[in-house]
């Protein structure tokens, strides 16, 4: 974790992908909610400008990887690893669309934190408390592509939780995954809640009306 997170001999990605796909490859663990806050804090109390293992080693240190950098390592591994637990396949398939929609609502209620972005700003974290954090726009294509259907309160934090979304993610995807629940909203009278963010925003709340006033 410490030769991962330091700065000063900086790992190439296909040097990080490579350590974690060898024999170092079952120590590859998702970390728990409060060790991604902890990685937050220490993260943040580091100055910008250096970042090294011996900064790092002061105090006590979460003895996973961060999120964000664990999921720069599974986007730079072709093939899914035998020797990785269960939780860190999952995010590998999800993150290669070769998920289910089984498996992507049962990692999801189970640990969520692992699938949504939750950043430390301030901005963040107010808007996190009061609606949800968003889904990691890194997944969401694995998710709304998944065979199946998803777990309705996923399809809601899709859909309210301020979600990103890319312009490369097919708006009749996103809005076919989240139907069930765009259902109960409308007859709930709560299509108004619906939040979401990013470049490909504006054609999925086109396709919601459509869909919704069809």
């Amino acid at each position: 974790v410490l030769i991962c997170m330091q700065d000063q001999v900086p790992l190439t990605l296909p040097q990080l992908t490579l350590l974690w796909t060898g024999n170092f490859g079952r120590l590859l663990h998702a970390g728990v909610a409060a060790q991604e806050e902890a990685w937050g804090k220490k993260l943040a109390d580091a100055p910008s400008a250096s970042k090294s293992a011996e900064l790092f080693a002061q105090g006590e240190l979460p003895n996973v990887l961060p999120l964000e950098r664990l999921r720069r390592i599974l986007q730079g591994v072709a093939d899914v690893q035998e020797d990785w637990p269960l939780e860190i396949q999952a995010l590998w398939r999800i993150g290669h669309c070769r998920s289910t929609a089984r498996e992507v609502s049962a990692l999801w209620g189970g640990a969520p934190h692992l699938l949504q972005s939750r950043r430390c700003d301030e901005d963040a974290q107010s808007a996190g408390q009061s609606r949800g954090w968003p889904i990691h726009e890194y997944f969401l294509s694995g998710i709304v592509t998944s065979s199946g259907a998803l777990a309705r309160s996923l399809q809601r934090a899709l859909l309210a939780g301020g979600c990103p979304i890319p312009e490369e993610v097919p708006p009749t995807a996103f809005v076919s995954a989240c139907a069930d629940a765009l259902n109960e909203m409308r007859n709930a009278g709560q299509l108004g809640g619906v939040h979401v963010a990013g470049a490909g925003a504006e054609a999925v709340r086109r396709l919601i009306r459509e869909e919704m006033s069809a």
